[in-house]
């Protein structure tokens, strides 16, 4: 599962930048919270792997599960964490 955290400002043909999503369970609690951001969706718990922020083709992306807009600062404090 990935978060589309494309700007609508960068265009870049057929393809979209993401972090992938974890369940939380396979993380530790002593990583960094603010780096590994919490997102819950569908009841269930997931940590931001953002570290792994990448450029995949738009035809791996699939369906919008959840509108995540309510986590955009905690999304866009981890990516300027590693920039």
């Amino acid at each position: 599962m990935f978060v589309d955290v494309q700007s609508d400002l960068v265009e870049t043909p057929k393809r979209r930048m993401v972090i992938p999503l974890i369940e939380s369970h396979h993380l530790s609690e002593k990583l960094n919270k603010m780096l590994f951001t919490k997102i819950h969706i569908n009841g269930e718990d997931y940590r931001l792997m953002i570290i792994e922020l990448s450029s995949v083709p738009v035809e791996v992306m699939g369906e919008a599960i959840a509108d995540l807009s309510k986590y955009a600062d905690e999304i866009g404090d981890a990516i300027n964490l590693i920039f």
